[in-house]
């Protein structure tokens, strides 16, 4: 079932190092995903992607900013 596959994808993707901005932007919009809210792991794997996505914009952010006109 994909109620019950989304969190172990949502799980790995919290792991991962690339995200398009608009993923991030609209996670909270995705029917698919306001179906699971009540799934216990769902506030934390959520967080999780979205602090991991900023994290890398501002590490990207700073390494373009040392290097360029940024």
């Amino acid at each position: 079932m994909v109620s019950q596959q989304l969190p172990t994808h949502l799980k790995t993707s919290s792991t991962q190092d690339s995200f398009q901005y608009w993923i991030v932007l609209f996670m909270s919009l995705n029917p698919a995903l306001q179906a699971l809210e009540a799934h216990p792991e769902y506030e934390s794997v959520m967080k999780k992607i979205d602090e991991r996505f900023w994290k890398n914009h501002d590490e990207l952010q700073e390494t373009l900013e040392a290097k360029g006109p940024l």
